[in-house]
This record gives structure tokens, sequence and C-alpha cells, in this order.
């Protein structure tokens, strides 16, 4: 379809857009007037500027990518934009802001209060006309739409206009005798998604409780925290406070309370995360917005000492068998099986993460999901190399229970649980040291949502020609940003501002209510960057206040680690699972079609890409996830396909699945897979069910139900007791996790040797992929470590410690081995 281009000067249509934001922040090229009291900020350093870039991932339905945003925080929102909500509705929550047709609210008073001058001085180019066109006023660019008329009274050259705008992020271009520009004196811009800008304002009229400093003091379980009410002119209500602790209202004895000033002392505060919660109101009415600080006692507050779990909520443990309601007509194999919160955080209580090392769980986008079932297909035939568009194919039905689908954005899934439930399982997560990172869909919503409906015109790609836009069949290169995922899955268009901060503030809500501490971005190629940008500046700005960073991992599923780089800055994501390098163990460890010497070499070259891009970047390292084949079954030749052939090893699940390995060797090369990606630098994952070795081929074969204790068979029992070893291990040695990585000691196709250092220190990694014993004598002086050092097996305290002698150590390595040699 045509779309309106107003970025270049000599544009005269006004954009199709019609919206209103309203978030907090600074103001470029304005200034005050005497209309009203209003705390606008003049920000000199402009903005990170924005570019298009879209995201991929492969499909729940129907061979198709599914990615889709859902919001837990409590408004109806489809994919373009979070949740239809408006500034003249009643606030629902504080956390998630009103629930109707605009924006979630990140203001508790939407009333207009920002008293400020646009001024365009014309000087130098002359001008007969200037108008102001932007989200305030629907983007009019004619006074007959609506546009706000500058004037020059003294004919100075100088163009003004006083208004006054409600708190937020307000987006505008001027619109000088027909041309629409950004406002040339205000550095605070952000790409407009056709090779222009938009200049935008940030109005603040509300109070907000600021901290200004806190500690924390694990041996002695204690938390302190000074909060402020500001602006300053603002005069705190002390009854107003509501000021809670892991959801827990503090004591008032824990309180001291001096002008707009709180301090807080808490005290018996036990090991882990914690969420201190707080809102206040100022003696003329206006209430500060619900503010979530994140504590870390006793457990590590660097992401990078992680181990990640992924946990596909509806196929993990179902503790809550009266949410169940499969839907009628649907397979086992693509419909709901009963995994619920309750199941998961019955598993978090029983110890069996704490058992693994695991110190964050990814769970499934949380938010409501559309009830139907949807028509698909799968395929009918089986051979490697297969083409989705062009095989045979069976018709099947599919669910959403995999969340990729959101509805109704402001709602919990049903067959997921409750909000209560939601709260209950990040909360028992944070008492055992362990991290919860939401799924966040940001490219779509499903066609039932409300979203889509309400702003089908305004919020999405393609509104009415989305059918004739589907990636799958248009090629995922061809229109990356803009093309639908499926007919049914509308694309949210981000070139839109307020998309953007609809989007943002949902997930902000949900971090607030849920007490979730990252995001697992979903299908980040396929989202403009505006998006990005600008949730990150809102985490920093209202998430990190303790110096806690929210994590972002994106999915870039490709094989090229410049792409996934590209993503990768202090103002965008810090971190991205490392699907190249995926590939590489993958080639390495589990079809051992190249060698250790190799694979490591790639692997390396890989990360010198995210390092040499974006130094602090923080990368996920993983062997499986919900969309590729399970490793166990690649490892054992039970997949007739390659690692990354997806439509091929999807038709194989559905035509002949594979069972549990029966040859010892895929439990092997699995220890060696897993030993190697949690030696390396970044944070390991262990997709569910990996952790004992569980079987299956492609989507949704690679997605059975997880099962435990006596249903484990003797392989299976092992692996796991391996990977508890594993977890145990990494978690208690730093050098593990944050140590140097200098090239390996011996890389050959079937040995490699490497080492994690520092501090006079090393843990030296031993895998042994070969069939035969080996008698290693390796020279460690490249380590520096002195000899006569001891040094034991962590995976194996059976084994008898080694000393470095004369720059050498001597180790013994059984077939398809792995060992880890820590010094003191």
């Amino acid at each position: 379809m045509s779309r309106t281009v107003f970025a270049a000067p000599t544009q005269r249509s006004r954009p199709r857009w019609e919206i209103t934001a309203g978030l907090s922040g600074t103001a470029g090229s304005v200034r005050k007037t005497g209309m009203r009291r209003t705390s606008v900020l003049f920000v000199l350093a402009a903005l990170a500027i924005f570019s298009c870039q879209p995201m991929l991932t492969v499909d729940d339905a129907g061979f198709e990518p599914d990615a889709s945003v859902n919001r837990e925080d409590g408004s109806a929102a489809d994919e373009a934009t979070d949740a239809d909500t408006t500034a003249d509705e009643p606030a629902v929550d504080e956390a998630t802001g009103p629930d109707s047709q605009e924006q979630p609210a990140d203001d508790q008073n939407p009333t207009e209060c920002g008293g400020i001058e646009f001024r365009y001085d014309a000087r130098q180019s002359g001008a007969a006309s200037v108008l102001l066109a932007g989200t305030f006023n629907g983007w009019a660019g004619t006074l007959q739409d609506g546009a706000w008329p500058l004037s020059d009274d003294d004919a100075d050259g100088i163009w003004t206009l006083a208004a006054t705008l409600p708190s937020g992020r307000h987006y505008y271009k001027f619109v000088v005798d027909g041309n629409w520009i950004p406002d040339p004196a205000n550095p605070n811009r952000v790409d407009d998604g056709y090779g222009g800008y938009n200049s935008f304002v940030d109005v603040d009229c509300g109070v907000h409780l600021k901290l200004v400093e806190h500690s924390v003091d694990p041996a002695a379980g204690t938390i302190s925290a000074t909060l402020r009410l500001v602006p300053d002119d603002a005069v705190l209500d002390p009854a107003s406070l509501d000021i809670t602790l892991d959801r827990t209202a503090v004591p008032a004895d824990s309180m001291q309370v001096a002008g707009n000033t709180i301090d807080l002392t808490l005290t018996s505060v036990a090991a882990g995360y914690h969420d201190l919660r707080a809102s206040a109101s100022a003696t003329d009415g206006r209430r500060s917005p619900t503010r979530l600080f994140k504590f870390a006692l006793g457990v590590p507050a660097d992401w990078r000492d992680s181990l990640l779990y992924f946990a596909m909520i509806d196929r993990f443990a179902n503790g809550d068998p009266s949410n169940d309601a499969p839907l009628q007509g649907v397979d086992t194999r693509t419909n709901y099986q009963g995994g619920d919160f309750a199941g998961l955080r019955q598993k978090i209580e029983e110890g069996y993460f704490d058992s693994l090392g695991v110190s964050a769980i990814w769970i499934s986008w949380p938010g409501d999901n559309t009830d139907r079932a949807m028509d698909g297909a799968r395929p009918d035939e089986h051979h490697c190399g297969m083409d989705a568009s062009r095989m045979a194919t069976a018709p099947m039905k599919y669910s959403a229970y995999h969340a990729y689908w959101p509805a109704k954005l402001d709602q919990v899934e049903e067959h997921f649980g409750t909000q209560e439930e939601l709260e209950r399982l990040v909360d028992a997560a944070h008492a055992h040291g362990i991290r919860v990172l939401l799924d966040l869909v940001i490219n779509h919503v499903h066609a039932d949502s409300p979203l889509w409906t309400e702003h089908r015109d305004d919020f999405f790609n393609w509104p009415y020609e989305g059918d004739r836009h589907v990636c799958s069949q248009i090629g995922w290169e061809v229109e990356p940003e803009t093309c639908w995922f499926t007919s049914y899955l509308p694309d949210i268009d981000y070139r839109n501002p307020a998309a953007v901060e609809y989007m943002v503030q949902l997930a902000i809500d949900w971090i607030v209510r849920s007490g979730a501490d990252g995001f697992r971005l979903d299908a980040v190629k396929h989202v403009h960057r505006n998006f990005l940008r600008r949730l990150r500046e809102r985490l920093r700005n209202e998430l990190e206040d303790t110096g806690i960073a929210f994590y972002l991992v994106g999915e870039t599923f490709t094989g090229d680690a410049a792409l996934v780089a590209s993503y990768l800055a202090d103002d965008l994501i810090w971190g991205q699972f490392d699907f190249p390098s995926n590939l590489q163990m993958l080639l390495g460890f589990a079809t051992r079609q190249i060698g250790l010497d190799e694979m490591d070499t790639q692997v390396r070259a890989a990360k010198q890409v995210y390092e040499s891009t974006y130094p602090a970047s923080i990368m996920s390292n993983f062997i499986g996830n919900h969309d590729i084949a399970r490793f166990a079954s690649l490892a054992a030749g039970d997949l007739l396909c390659g690692a990354w052939d997806v439509v091929s090893n999807i038709a194989q699940g559905w035509l002949s699945p594979p069972g549990r390995p029966s040859d010892p060797t895929a439990y092997d090369m699995l220890r060696l897979a897993m030993t190697y990606q949690m030696t390396v630098p970044g944070i390991p994952l262990i997709y569910y069910g990996d952790e004992i070795g569980m079987p299956g081929a492609g989507d949704p074969d690679n997605r059975r139900m997880m099962y435990f204790g006596t249903a484990l068979d003797a392989n299976e029992q092992a692996q796991l007791e391996f990977m508890q070893r594993l977890g145990s291990v990494r978690a208690g040695e730093p050098l593990l996790r944050t140590g140097s990585w200098p090239e390996p000691l011996v890389a050959e196709a079937d040995l490699l040797v490497y080492a994690r250092t520092g501090e006079g220190r090393a843990a030296i990694v031993v895998l042994n992929r070969g069939d035969n014993q080996r008698a290693l004598d390796i020279d460690v002086s490249p380590l520096g470590l002195a000899d006569g050092t001891e040094l034991v097996d962590g995976l194996d305290r059976s084994n008898p410690s080694a000393q470095v002698a004369a720059g050498r150590f001597s180790v013994t390595v059984p077939p398809r081995t792995p060992q880890i040699w820590i010094t003191p």
C-alpha cells in the first residue's frame, strides 16, 4: 500500500498517524511561559537517533515465525502499541495506567499543565506560514485539519507559539510553507521511519519519588534507602505513603519522614533479590507513579554470574489442573498441556533449580493470548532441505500454548494462572536467589486483540493488506520490519512514535507489577530500533537507580555474527542469544561434523565481533531452544537432517518423532557441550529438558511435556546428576563466569583444553571428544601458575589432584569426558 512520507522538506501531505503520547523527560527548543507551572528540562545532548531494522523468529503456527507482545500489567493492546488507553479515562492502577484507548499512563495527572513556547527562526530562510503538527494535534498539517499556527507579530523573523501540553513525550514537526521539517534548534529527535526525523519535547508536570542514596549489608540483613519527593516545590503528604518490600507493607517504625525525605531502614532481610515499591502523593493531590527499586542481598548483581533456564510455562509443570482447559479439536502436540505458574513455583520451592545452580529463569510471556484455535498446516512429507512453501501438507489446528499470540494485553493468560500466582512465582524465585526474565513479544499482536480492532489504521503495518505481506511468502529479508509473520498476526509499526510510547509503557508496567528482572526480546531483527532505544532509555531512567541492570537479551536467528552484533549498544540491548556459536557447538558436539579446534576458532571469532561492537555486551550461550531440534536426538543420530534444517526437522517430528537415545554416546556429547557452553564467556542457557537429555525433533516435537523423578530413565538421571555437578562448579567458581579467556592450550579435532584465568588463579577445562583415553602433559606456562600449584577436578572429586611441575600439567582423560581443573 502507499504511505505518506512527511520527512522531506518538500512534503506537503500530513502523516496518517493520529496519536497521543504522554511520558516524562526532557524538552528541546521550547521554553517556559507564565501560563502554568511546569518542570520542563532542556537537555542539550541529543538523544540517540533511531534506525529501522527487523527481527526473526521461527513460528509456532504452521511454519511461519511468530513473535508477539503481551503485557502483564493490565492494559488491552495489540502489537502496535501495548494497550488502548486514554489519559481521559480513570486510572486502573498506578503501575498499569488507565484502561482506555490511548497509552498506558506514565503520569497520574494527565491534565494539561506544561506551559511552553515553540520557536522557529526564519530570519535567514524567511517564511510566510509556520504551523506546528505533532502527536498533540493528530499530526494535522493544515489549519483546516487543526494544525497549530505560530505567529511573528513583530515581523522579526522569529515565529512563536505558547502552548500547554500534558505530561509526557510529545513528537512534532514544523510545517513551514507546506514543508515538513524537524525543529532545527532542538537536538532531541528520533528517526521517523521514512528517512527523516521527528523532534520531541518531554513535559513533566507530576511528582516522583527519587532514590537519593541506598546501601545493603548482607551480613546484617539490612537495606537502607533514602527517598525524596520531587520537585522540591511539592509538599509530601506523609499519610499517602505506600511502600512495600516484596509486596509486604514496610512497618511504620522502619520509616522516618522529614519534609519531602523518607529514610528507610529495613532489617531481618533474608538473602535473595528484593523489590522495594514506593508511591506517594503531594498535598495538592498529585500522585507519583509507583517506583520499583531492585536490591540484591547476598546474591550476585552482575548478570555475567547468571545461569539461565528457559521454562516454557505450558510444557514445564502442572501445579493447578483446574486451569488446564485444552481447546477442542486441537492435537495434543499443539494444544495446552497444563503447565502453569503454580507448577513452576512449586519446582522452585522444591529446590529443583537450586540443585542445578540456576540463578535466572526465562518464562513464556504471561499475558493473555487468543482463545481460538487457528487453522494451519503441518508437513505431510519428509526429506532434508525442505521448503515450507513447496511441500505436501495436512491441515492442523494450533493453540497459543506458546504465548506468542497476544490478545488482551492487560490480562494474564488464564491457562497459566492469575496475576497473584504470577507474583507468587516471581517472589518465590527471588527468595531462592533466582531472577526472572519475561519473554517480551514486541513484533505483533493477534487479530483478536482489541489493539488491532481499535488502532488498525495507525498502529500497524499494512493494515488492509497484511495477507499480501506475509514474511514467508514474500521472503523474510524483503520487508523484515513490516511483514506479517502470519495473516492473523498484525505487525506493529514502530515508525509511529505513539506505538513506541505505548508499547514501552506497557513493558514498564509489567515490570513494576510482576517484579521481573529482565526481558527476552522476541524476534529483534523484525523490530524498529525506535522501540529498543526508547525502552532502554526508560529502563535506565526508571528501573536501575540501585545500580542493578535490567537485562535485555535479544533473539536474532541468524548465523551472521555481525548482524547479531548490530543491535548491541548502550542505548539498544546489552546482549543477544549467540546463534552463530550455537550452530558451531551443534556441529562440533552433536553432529560432530567439524573438529573441536575449528569449532572453538569460530566461537571465538563470533565473540570477538560482539566484544568489538559493544565491549560491555553480555551474550547468552545455548545448545538448545524451542525453535530447533533437541541436542540429544541430534547427537544420537536419530534425526535424518542437519541441526538448522528447521522445516525438515519439523516434518520428522510429525511423521517420525525420535525416542529416547539408546546410545550413551549422545549423553556423553551433551555433557561435553554443556561443559563448553558453561565455561566460555557468556550467560549459559539450559532449555528445559536438556538437563536430562530430552529427545525431540523440530517444533512442536521439541516442546514435549517435562518430566521428573521416577519418570527419568537411568541415562536421564545420570545426565541430571552431571548437570547438577556442573552447575554447582560454575556457581562456586567466579573464574568460570568472569575470568579472562586466553587462547586454547591444546586444540585438536577431538581434544580441546583452555582456561579461564584471573588474580593468579586458573580453571582449566579439558574436553576429550574422542573414543580413546588420553594421557596429557600440557604446557600451562602461559597461565603463570607456579610449580607446585595443585588443581582438583571440580566435576569428579574422586580424581586425584594434579600439580604443576616444570610449567606443565599432567592428567588422564577418559573417552568422551569433560574435566574442569581448578586451582585453590
